[in-house]
Formats: C-alpha cells, sequence, structure tokens
C-alpha cells in the first residue's frame, strides 16, 4: 500500500502499536505533514463512492475505490473503517488493528473504538484494548467490562456493569458466576434466551405430563445442567431433553430423562406436553425461595473400575479442544510420564490403542467408547473438554486447570469448583502458561503415587471413595480433606 515519505513513513500493514494516547496523538500528527488538502479530498470522495458501491452490493467496485482512497491518502477514516472490518472478517487482525487506528486518529468514533478493542481483545493485547476504551466514553463500559474481565479484574467488571442501565442479562450473570456470587449468577443465566414454546411450564406437579426441556447450543452447558433433570423428573412427569444427538450416549444413566432428541419438530409423544429451557430450571425448581443451587452429587452412573494390575497410578488425559489457541496442548503433561507409579492414558479417543499419542510413546492410546476408557483410570487430569465434564459427573476425582481467563463455570482462581464436589482447579496465575500449573500437578500426583505402595484391585483410595452410598463419595475427600465415605490424602484435595 502506499506510504508517506520519509521521515513519516508508516504502511497500513505494519504491525500494531499499542492505541494509548501518545500513539493516537502521534498519528494526527503524522497526519498533518504528509497530503495535500486535494489529495485528502480526492480520498474522501473516493471513499464515499465505495461506501455506495458496497450499498448497492458492488463488493468488488467498492474494494478498488476504498484501495484508490488509501493510496491517496493512508489516513482516510473511512475507507480505513471499511478495509479494516474487511481485514478482521478475513481473519487478518494485525492489519485490521493497524486501519483502526489510522481512522480513530483523524476521526474518533465510539463504534470503530468497539470493534478495534474487540480486535485487540482477539490478539490478546488487553491493555491496548483498556486504553481504547477508555477514551470511547460511557458507551463503552460493557465493553470496558469484557477486558477487565479477561484482565482477571472481576470486581472491576462488575462495577463497570453496574453503570450500563442495559446490559445483557447473560454477560452481567457469567461474571457474577466466575466472581463466586453464585445466587445472582444463577437468577439471571439464560434470561435473554429465546423463551420455549407454549404451554411452558410453571415448575410444579407435572402429574405425570411430558417436560421437554430444551438445552442451549454449548455441550459443556448441557452435561452441566442435566442435575437439574432429575430434580424436574421427581415433580412426577417424563422428561425428553432436546440437545445435540452426540449427547444422547454422553447422558445415558441419568435418572428421570426419557429421551434425547435433536432440535426440530416435536415427536407424537410430546402431544399436551410443556415446556422449559435447560437454563431456566434453577429458578424453576427453586420456586419462591429463589434459585435452586447446583446439587453436588454425581447425577450420571460410573463405569466400574476394571481390576488394577500392578500398582501404578492409572492418569487419563484430556487434552486438546477447540478453539485452538487456547486449547489443552499436550506436550506439558507429559512430564507426568516421568512420575514413579504413574501411566498415562489417552481419554480423547484420539488414537487407536497401542498408537502414539500427539507423536509420544508415553501415552498410551484408550480402547473402546469413552466411558469404557474412564473404567481403566483413577484419575482424569487436564483442560476443560466435555470429558472432563462428564468425569466429573460421574463423580470421578478431575484435576483441572481451567481456561486462563474468567469463565463462569469456574470460580476464578478458587481451587475447588461448585459445580462438581470430585474436581480439584489448578489455576494458572498471571502470566503463566501451562508447565507452571502442570508442575503443581505433578508435585500432587508424587504424594498420591508414594502414599499407596503396592495396591491391588480396585481405585487408589483418596482418589476414589466409595461413590454416592458413602456420604456422597469423593467430595468428603475433595471439600474435607478426611470427612465423608474414604478418607483422602491430606493436602491432595486442599482441604
Amino acid at each position: 500500500c502506499s506510504t508517506r515519505p520519509s521521515p513519516t513513513r508508516r504502511c497500513c500493514a505494519a504491525p500494531s502499536l499499542p492505541p494509548t494516547a501518545a500513539a493516537l496523538a502521534e498519528d494526527v500528527a503524522v497526519r498533518g505533514l504528509g497530503e495535500t488538502g486535494a489529495a485528502r479530498a480526492e480520498a474522501a470522495a473516493l471513499a464515499a463512492r465505495g461506501r455506495m458501491q458496497a450499498e448497492a452490493g458492488a463488493a468488488a467496485e467498492a474494494l478498488a475505490d476504498y484501495g484508490a482512497a488509501l493510496r491517496r491518502d493512508p489516513f482516510e477514516p473511512e475507507a480505513n473503517l471499511a478495509t479494516g472490518r474487511l481485514l478482521a472478517r478475513a481473519g487478518r487482525r494485525a492489519a485490521a488493528a493497524v486501519c483502526f487506528r489510522r481512522a480513530l486518529a483523524v476521526r474518533p468514533e465510539p463504534q470503530a473504538a468497539l470493534e478495534l478493542s474487540a480486535i485487540l481483545r482477539d490478539l490478546g493485547q488487553l491493555e491496548a484494548a483498556a486504553a481504547v476504551l477508555e477514551t470511547a466514553g460511557p458507551s463503552s463500559a460493557a465493553a470496558l467490562a469484557l477486558v477487565r474481565r479477561d484482565q482477571g479484574q472481576l470486581d472491576a467488571a462488575l462495577a463497570l456493569l453496574a453503570t450500563v442501565p442495559s446490559v445483557e442479562s447473560q454477560v452481567l450473570a457469567e461474571l457474577q458466576l466466575a466472581a463466586g456470587q453464585i445466587e445472582a449468577g444463577l437468577a439471571g443465566f439464560g434470561l435473554d434466551r429465546p423463551v420455549p414454546p407454549e404451554p411452558r411450564w410453571d415448575g410444579g406437579a407435572l402429574e405425570g405430563r411430558r417436560l421437554v426441556v430444551e438445552a442451549g447450543a454449548d455441550p459443556l452447558e448441557t452435561v452441566m445442567l442435566a442435575r437439574y433433570l432429575p430434580l424436574a423428573a421427581a415433580r412426577g412427569g417424563l422428561i425428553t431433553l432436546v440437545a445435540p444427538a452426540e449427547l444422547a450416549d454422553a447422558l445415558v444413566g441419568l435418572a428421570g430423562l426419557e429421551a434425547v432428541r435433536p432440535p426440530g419438530p416435536p415427536s407424537e409423544a410430546e402431544a399436551g406436553a410443556c415446556y422449559a429451557c435447560l437454563s431456566d430450571l434453577p429458578r424453576l425448581l427453586g420456586g419462591a425461595a429463589g434459585v435452586l443451587l447446583p446439587p453436588l452429587l454425581p447425577y450420571l452412573p460410573p463405569p466400574s473400575p476394571l481390576p488394577r494390575v500392578g500398582s501404578l497410578v492409572r492418569v487419563g488425559l484430556v487434552w486438546g479442544g477447540l478453539p485452538r489457541r487456547t486449547a489443552c496442548p499436550l506436550e506439558p503433561f507429559l512430564r507426568l510420564a516421568a512420575e514413579p507409579g504413574v501411566s498415562l492414558t489417552d481419554l480423547t479417543g484420539t488414537v487407536a490403542p497401542g498408537g502414539a499419542v500427539g507423536g509420544s510413546l508415553l501415552v498410551e492410546g484408550g480402547a473402546g467408547t469413552f466411558r469404557e476408557r474412564l473404567a481403566g483410570v483413577d484419575l482424569v487430569i487436564g483442560g476443560e473438554r466435555l470429558e472432563s465434564h462428564l468425569a466429573a459427573a460421574m463423580g470421578l476425582p478431575v484435576w483441572l486447570i481451567p481456561p486462563a481467563v474468567p469463565n463462569w463455570r469456574w470460580s476464578w482462581q478458587s481451587e475447588d469448583s461448585f459445580w462438581y464436589g470430585s474436581v480439584r482447579l489448578f489455576p494458572r496465575r498471571p502470566g503463566e502458561g501451562w508447565r507452571a500449573p502442570v508442575g503443581r500437578i505433578a508435585a500432587a500426583l508424587q504424594a498420591v503415587a508414594a502414599g499407596f505402595p503396592g495396591l491391588g484391585a480396585g481405585r487408589v483410595p483418596g482418589l476414589w471413595a466409595g461413590g454416592p452410598a458413602a456420604a456422597g463419595g469423593v467430595w468428603g475427600v475433595c471439600r474435607g480433606g478426611w470427612g465423608g465415605g474414604g478418607g483422602g490424602v491430606r493436602g491432595v484435595w486442599g482441604g
């Protein structure tokens, strides 16, 4: 693209600079040194014509006009905004950020600032995104709250949202859940989603009537909230869950769940049914008393453990996932193979039995279905994936590294979970990657492996505590250290 003569040479494809007030002022100053007034006027006319071409659906002609405008004046605001949006849609976020910065330097606009901040958030430039929004005025408070959330400043994020009269209830609810405000978060969770069909269930007695519960698009959310389905069935109803077909096998054995069907027209069996959203169940079941907090008991049946051969602690690894840039990698977990008394098995079904996982022979490929693979492990370790949630829903011990930014599914920087009693969290501290929490997992694993030499058949005591019949099974271990049902390893569960 066209550049200004030295010493003010800049290219719109140059690397993005942090958009601080000083950088923006520099851009304004540079603008006054180059093009003549006639060139700027010609560029503005070309950009205006490009806008009209775009509105008429002539995309190629619009791009040609925007390009010609930027050749006349690389800082023409309208052409930069249009080009930046196209670059962002094409995934060229760094180049898009430069175009937005140049447009803002000449013509500050709140909407352009919001778009630039979103691009910078995607690039991980959180301080730069906050600097843009802090100069954009009150209309940017909700976007700035999301940046503060990504920075781990949940109190600041909630304070900002309190100043926004029309904030989306889901955004506020997810922040409240991440901050540990469970009741407040559940009270607003899912309120802005489409309402289910009529007639809608009010939480009362069903008296044999069928209740069709519609799940959201997120399978992790569906597994987490499925714990409320047995409680709804206890009101005397037949429960059908509307969810992606792949969740039908995952939820086999859930008490009170009669059928899982994919989204689409209702079946004949649903004639006379009433409807509810899965995200509404905490409010509907709580009734006048408020929301019903998440029950901690396991709600999916665990597999019967395979007989033990030798004394190794059998660790099942959960890794990978989407999106790729935030997915849990395998490589940091390979150091666990060096721990004495530990064996590693892949739970994700990535490779066939006997194959190498991620090019490593240190991790065995698991055989059979996920449930069958799970029967051969004592402990699940890894990142957040559907497999982690299913294991936790069965009450199996799970050591999990949560996402690096606050997430509604896990209390920020906490070591336990208000959703699952058998989960121990190993959060990443500010500036940490994956290796540091894996190091803490390795230290905890050493305590487990060293504490139980020469084990016979069955699972490792202290990790596996007898199931629901034994005073709630594992959470006596994970919540209280030595309480209910199996007697855990002091320090392993942080109790």
